[in-house]
């Protein structure tokens, strides 16, 4: 871990999909009413957890520590202490409920890209749904050197075809851990059976 420039350090927990019905509220007018999740990806509990990344990112490496370095992620109940308390201590993941549940730790490759890829079926064409995701910068205000904050861009497509994009803007770190949820909203087109969700960070 770099003393002097360190990479951006983020994970996230729970992709949420929420099948969004439409109703008539006025004349020309409807109103958007999201129903419960219809998909929920998450990491798994307990050892060794579950892999959730369909594609290994070309930059990224997995581990089985709570304190990923440069380019390595790993899929962690906790973190505790990492490079000499840089990071934010954090006991457990954002999933309340759960019993050892998992979070994808990752820590920025110096060579900006992909870091998630995921595919998901089921959908229902011509339908809009919102994406949901929680973030938070792991790097404790002040303790991380020069911080390349995460930026981080999220595509939907469908074979060749583009969907949507959603962007974060910068995460920046804090002085306590803090979740933030990031929302988009998308429609599924006709014909696409399989929809792909990719993740990438756009910090220097």
């Amino acid at each position: 871990m770099k003393q002097k420039r360190q990479s951006c350090i983020i994970f996230f927990v729970t992709i949420m999909v929420a099948c969004c019905s439409f109703e008539r509220v006025a004349a020309q007018q409807y109103d958007c009413n999201f129903k419960g999740p219809v998909i929920n990806i998450d990491f798994g509990t307990g050892d060794p957890g579950k892999e959730v990344t369909a594609i290994r990112p070309p930059n990224y490496h997995k581990v089985n520590f709570v304190c990923p370095n440069d380019g390595d992620y790993a899929y962690a109940t906790y973190t505790s202490d990492c490079f000499g308390g840089n990071w934010h201590t954090i006991t457990e993941d954002h999933t309340i409920g759960d019993i050892d549940g998992r979070m994808m730790v990752v820590n920025a490759s110096e060579d900006p890209g992909t870091f998630f890829v995921n595919y998901i079926s089921g959908l229902k064409p011509n339908t809009t749904y919102e994406f949901s995701v929680w973030f938070v910068n792991i790097c404790i205000t002040g303790n991380c050197g020069t911080i390349y904050s995460p930026d981080i861009s999220i595509d939907i497509s469908s074979g060749d075809n583009k969907i949507a994009r959603f962007a974060t803007g910068v995460i920046s770190p804090t002085t306590q851990p803090i979740w933030k949820k990031y929302t988009g909203i998308f429609t599924v087109p006709p014909g696409a059976a399989v929809v792909a969700i990719k993740m990438d960070d756009n910090a220097n």
